[in-house]
């Protein structure tokens, strides 16, 4: 299970952020030390470096109910086993910005390579090493007349991954490009107590390897964000947002029930109650406009309790619905806390985030009946004269699709330091385990063109519990 990032759930992410920066304009402007390298009285550059050497107990997420079995001969059986492995993450970076009172001019690039050392599986370092050995994630962004009452802004973010930021119902690692554009206008009044963003923007998602192409996807994304500042630190919102969705390497025949058309509009209120409790509270309505048309009710709710400058506690509740592969779409009830503790003049921090997810998918278009063989495949590949071309080839697919229930729980206990003002280093626990009934079984059977005949089936569970201990030192001037 991936971080999730598209569709409806960019719309919560503008509750979040708008009530973190009302809320964070007091004692959070603390005095940095300048940091980069002056080009001119507006330009400046920064270097980054991490190195993070990291333990996981689970690399492919493998649920250990998965196996293999061959129907001709059982001793070729096997279940599948977690693979543990240390990962030497290298992490070089770049960044450069123009910043005056009228405009905004910056870039990113980060590196990011991957080296699986096979501490349990040697053949880890071969398979892995190669399937995500270089990352990298760039960013470019124009923001124009900053200064006056409507405010330009287009940003691009183009990645290289395998830890997606999207969800597919699939585990594990799997390579992928995304390219993320979005154009917005941001209109305000001169006292900035009415704003108005209007945003627009298209998603690509490609995955490298041919197995999955079927997930990928490319979406437009629409959504209006009024805010009205009634009190100095309190606001009442409005959301509405749209998103179109379509797999376009999916099957022909279940491509258009994929489709994935979501819209989502709500309101809401943020505001401190007292100096150090704040409180935002959000409810709305949202529709999937997919073969399955499907209603569904929005909800959201974060405490949050500041007890000093250097101490701050959040919990909070989320309701929200997003497209997906296959499913059509799923609605997410997502329970989360945290906890931040700054120590040392703020050079010690100590962080602990905890959350519990639920996550109900829309009926499965491609696999609709519980327990049937949905899909039978024969290749039947007849070239005259030519023995090797007489194989025959049946695959049955047989998939638990009916009403599939996720339950995700993570944990992220963290410690870092800052050595110097450009020089950091931290340590991060990451629990992570999903529990769900989904499962699949491939069969596929071979006879002809003269060889020896097969008999197998792949089956294939998406529970599993993984760890993860990550150490990082990271340089950034």
């Amino acid at each position: 299970m991936m971080p999730i990032r598209v569709g409806l759930f960019c719309s919560f992410l503008l509750f979040v952020f708008a009530g973190a920066s009302l809320f964070a304009q007091e004692g959070e402007n603390e005095k940095q030390a300048e940091k980069g390298f002056r080009l001119s009285d507006t330009a400046v550059m920064n270097v980054h470096f991490t190195l993070a050497p990291e333990f996981e107990s689970n690399i492919n997420n493998v649920s250990t109910r998965s196996y293999y079995e061959d129907h001709r001969d059982s001793a070729n059986n096997y279940t599948h086993a977690e693979t543990k492995d240390l990962v030497l993450h290298l992490s070089p970076g770049i960044r450069a910005k123009i910043d005056d009172k009228f405009k905004t001019l910056a870039m990113a690039f980060l590196i990011n390579y991957n080296l699986y050392t096979g501490l349990d599986d040697k053949k880890s370092f071969e398979k892995l090493t190669t399937l995500s050995a270089l990352h990298f994630d760039t960013d470019i962004l124009g923001e124009f007349n900053k200064d006056g009452n409507v405010v330009v802004r287009a940003l691009n973010n183009l990645k290289r991954n395998s830890n997606l930021d999207v969800l597919t119902i699939e585990n594990g690692l799997h390579t992928n490009l995304l390219e993320d554009f979005s154009l917005s206008v941001y209109v305000k009044n001169s006292e900035e107590t009415l704003s108005l963003k209007l945003s627009s923007g298209i998603q690509l998602n490609y995955f490298e390897e041919s197995l999955f192409s079927p997930y990928n996807f490319w979406s437009s994304r629409s959504n209006a964000y009024g805010q009205w500042k009634f009190l100095p630190k309190t606001a009442a919102f409005f959301n509405a947002s749209f998103t179109y969705q379509d797999y376009f390497n999916a099957d022909p025949v279940s491509r258009h029930d994929q489709r994935s058309m979501p819209l989502s509009v709500f309101v809401g209120v943020l505001g401190q109650i007292t100096p150090k409790i704040s409180l935002k509270l959000l409810g709305g309505y949202a529709n999937s406009f997919s073969k399955e048309m499907h209603h569904d009710g929005l909800a959201g709710a974060e405490f949050v309790y500041k007890h000093s400058e250097n101490t701050l506690f959040n919990l909070g509740y989320l309701r929200s619905l997003s497209p997906v592969a296959v499913y059509q779409y799923y609605s997410m009830d997502k329970a989360y806390l945290g906890f931040t503790q700054k120590l040392l003049h703020s050079r010690l921090l100590l962080k602990f985030d905890a959350s519990y997810s639920h996550l109900a998918y829309g009926k499965n278009v491609k696999y609709p009946l519980e327990n049937n063989p949905a899909q039978t495949r024969v290749d039947d590949n007849d070239t005259p004269n030519d023995a090797s071309d007489d194989i025959t080839t049946v695959t049955t697919v047989t998939q638990k699709s009916v009403d599939r229930e996720d339950h995700l729980i993570r944990i992220e206990p963290m410690v870092s330091y800052n050595i110097l003002h450009w020089l950091g280093i931290s340590l991060k626990y990451s629990f992570e385990t999903k529990q769900t009934p989904f499962y699949a079984t491939t069969r596929i059977t071979r006879s002809g063109g003269g060889v020896p005949p097969s008999d197998v089936s792949y089956h294939l569970y998406y529970d599993y519990m993984d760890h993860r201990v990550l150490l990082s030192l990271a340089a950034d001037y």
